[in-house]
């Protein structure tokens, strides 16, 4: 498969690519679908809305806005992610971990240290992204999140769903982030050499 590059999406005539897109990850959601006005609005008041382009056309998309969570001295300002949309022909390629990442320093670049979104708790492939591979932190589960949902992927299910916490500032998400090559687990190796 060729590369992607990832880049900020701001206008207007991009837009129809973006409700394209959340149509075919989520079919049947018509009504669901982030009007092009609003992802615009929030775009342009803090918002975040990151591109995978291959060949100029759109495989995924990470959008979030501005929010804020309660600390003991008042509230904080946080990043909330609201959508990873991948096409479906690019799944398992690494694309989610790619525009996650692209988020991550996005979102540190504006001096901000919380990122939160919610996942569905019986996606396996999602928590494995989100706890795994980016070392989100989950601590809360939020029964009927969004209601009832009319998608093809979500109707007749129950919106009950974790949040996750990702914490961009520290080690826990920079070691797994950073593009250094991990050191081989020594532990392993000692274990292995146990039981010859």
């Amino acid at each position: 498969m060729p590369e992607w590059i990832i880049r900020l999406i701001e206008t207007p005539e991009e837009m129809d690519s973006v409700q394209e897109l959340q149509r075919l990850v989520w079919p049947g959601s018509e009504t669901e679908v982030i009007p092009a006005h609003a992802l615009l609005a929030v775009v342009h008041n803090g918002g975040l809305l990151l591109g995978a382009f291959v060949n100029e056309k759109l495989v995924g998309a990470a959008w979030g806005f501005p929010g804020f969570y309660s600390t003991p001295d008042g509230p904080r300002l946080k990043h909330c992610s609201h959508i990873l949309a991948v096409h479906p022909e690019w799944r398992d390629s690494g694309l989610g971990f790619g525009l996650k990442r692209a988020q991550w320093q996005m979102v540190r670049h504006q001096g901000l240290d919380l990122i939160t979104w919610t996942y569905d708790p019986l996606l396996s492939r999602n928590a494995h992204l989100n706890i795994a591979k980016l070392g989100a932190v989950c601590n809360t589960y939020r029964r009927s999140e969004y209601g009832d949902m009319r998608d093809g992927l979500n109707v007749g299910l129950p919106s009950d769903r974790f949040q996750v916490d990702w914490w961009v500032n520290t080690r826990r998400v920079e070691h797994r982030l950073s593009r250094r090559r991990r050191p081989a687990l020594a532990l392993i190796i000692s274990w292995l050499r146990m039981f010859p």
